[in-house]
């Protein structure tokens, strides 16, 4: 006998259908065929090449699916569909919220709407950590409120393994789970503290987690030179209230649904065994404000309440004048995304946005704390063709190539020379980031040395002085790259050990001061 569904599940299915389909079309074609990958994603694959339960930059599962991805080819197409997947799934676990919350098919089509025409469809364009993070987050809120719905111990131990991979994924995850505890203690979920099937999910996630976690003691804990660097350079830049702008900006279009969502987490009485939501958003918001916190670390406290958000107009739309706001609810945030998506999206050529910033008065607040006319993540999308190219040729140049190290000044350059390269007989390397840690020492008569923006992050401004020869052998052309500029270098006939300067430059840099 065949299988019957009923017209509502059938609209659901084909409303999941066409809202993942529509997420890999969006993914695919809101990034202008100018722009190359951006530098973090260079670094991220580049770890499939040196598999490890740990890295400076990143915890392990990166680099997991960077090595799918080399499998597969390492093309673009692979790159982006991973982010894109993370992005569906995340869709996919705020419906399976709304329908813990006994919504129905109108808040998932306005859930659907409000998380893919957002930041998250930006996030879900980079092959970066973050796609997975936001995803864990949204995995936590969803294996919480079935808990609380059922109080199935399977679903805690679920938890404690959830958080183990978000975890692994990325350490940000740590900030919703100190701003969740006490959210539950104060909500009246306290009595989840004394289950004993609480400990055994902190068991779990520990176990889980503990090759990393010895990974990170046998390394002298990298996190945290990591994330002095990261407040030293770049929080420091970060104000409350740019943080703020931004958690308004990510969701412009659907900024009702959110503010609906946590108002109703706390006061709507459907809602009233799920306040710890609420308390969870304000405390992991204090932390991050406290800690100066970048304001994409925060886009996993918003698919929860999108899905709160979204079952609370629904309900309060049935009836009355009410019922005449579904189609608004709807058609805003459409609406809202295509002026939106102008600045958000590398739609247009570096020219074309640098020519709409100038018309619109539009500036961007770059790490270094100064504003450009193109955007930071933009302009990180560019010239590294270019320089891997002309690497490529001056290496070709290069006779006697015993001894012959290439040497960048940041993970970008090293990244993405190694994935565009024509000749797999090298290796770039750096020392920084993670590239440090994978440098092996050797001797050392020439130098393909690439010299970048800013400081030089190694040290070595005067490593010409230990060689005869100084040639400038190529420069990134590119004027709308953050490389435009850097220089390429040929030094030869060193004057002095230099396998030695080098060892004595990365061991400083492994160990500076304080650590």
């Amino acid at each position: 006998m065949p299988l019957r569904t009923s017209p509502e599940l059938t609209r659901k299915y084909l409303l999941f259908t066409g809202f993942i389909i529509l997420k890999f079309i969006l993914e695919y074609a809101l990034v202008h065929k100018g722009y190359d990958l951006h530098r973090d994603e260079y670094l991220h694959l580049d770890q499939a090449n040196h598999l490890a339960w740990g890295f400076t930059s990143v915890p392990p599962v990166t680099s997991w699916i960077s090595w799918i991805i080399k499998g597969l080819g390492n093309t673009v197409f692979w790159i982006k569909f991973f982010p894109a997947l993370f992005g569906a799934l995340t869709t996919i676990l705020v419906w399976k919220i709304i329908e813990s919350l006994k919504g129905g098919f109108l808040s998932m089509f306005l859930a659907g709407i409000a998380i893919t025409f957002s930041a998250i469809t930006r996030l879900n364009t980079l092959f970066q950590p973050n796609s997975f993070d936001v995803l864990s987050w949204t995995l936590m809120y969803y294996l919480l409120v079935r808990y609380i719905n059922t109080g199935a111990a399977k679903w805690l131990w679920l938890l404690g393994a959830g958080f183990a991979i978000g975890f692994l994924n990325k350490y940000n995850i740590v900030f919703l789970l100190l701003g969740t505890l006490p959210a539950l203690l104060i909500s009246g979920e306290h009595k989840i503290i004394v289950k004993r099937n609480f400990y055994i999910a902190i068991l779990l996630a520990l176990l889980l987690i503990s090759p990393n976690l010895y990974w990170q003691y046998e390394n002298d804990f990298p996190v945290f030179r990591h994330m002095a660097e990261l407040s030293r350079t770049q929080l420091v830049h970060v104000e409350w209230s740019g943080y703020l702008k931004e958690q308004f900006i990510y969701f412009v279009g659907s900024i009702y649904v959110l503010i609906a969502g946590l108002l109703a987490s706390l006061f709507y009485k459907p809602f009233k065994a799920y306040r710890f939501v609420f308390f969870s958003f304000v405390f992991t918001t204090a932390l991050f404000l406290y800690f100066h916190a970048k304001g994409y670390y925060a886009i996993g406290l918003y698919p929860v309440l999108l899905a709160f958000g979204a079952v609370y107009f629904e309900q309060i739309s049935q009836r009355g004048w009410q019922r005449y706001l579904r189609p608004v609810l709807l058609i805003v945030p459409l609406l809202m995304f295509i002026p939106y998506a102008q600045h958000v999206f590398p739609l247009k050529s570096p020219a074309e946005q640098i020519k709409m910033a100038i018309q619109t008065g539009q500036r961007y607040r770059w790490e270094d704390g100064n504003d450009y006319l193109l955007e930071q993540d933009f302009a990180d999308m560019l010239g590294w063709r270019e320089l891997a190219g002309k690497v490529d040729s001056v290496y070709a140049g290069i006779a006697d190539k015993r001894g012959l190290l290439v040497l960048c000044d940041n993970y970008g350059q090293a990244g993405a020379i190694n994935y565009y390269k024509k000749n797999k007989a090298y290796e770039a390397n750096a020392f920084n980031a993670d590239y440090i840690n994978w440098y092996k020492s050797a001797a050392v008569y020439t130098i393909i040395r690439i010299k970048g923006w800013g400081d030089d992050p190694m040290h070595l401004h005067n490593e010409h002085a230990l060689f005869k020869k100084v040639q400038l052998a190529g420069r990134i052309e590119n004027k709308y790259a953050r490389e435009y500029k850097t220089e390429i270098y040929v030094l030869a006939g060193p004057k002095a050990d230099i396998q030695a300067f080098l060892d004595k430059e990365r061991a400083s840099l492994l160990k500076p001061d304080g650590f």
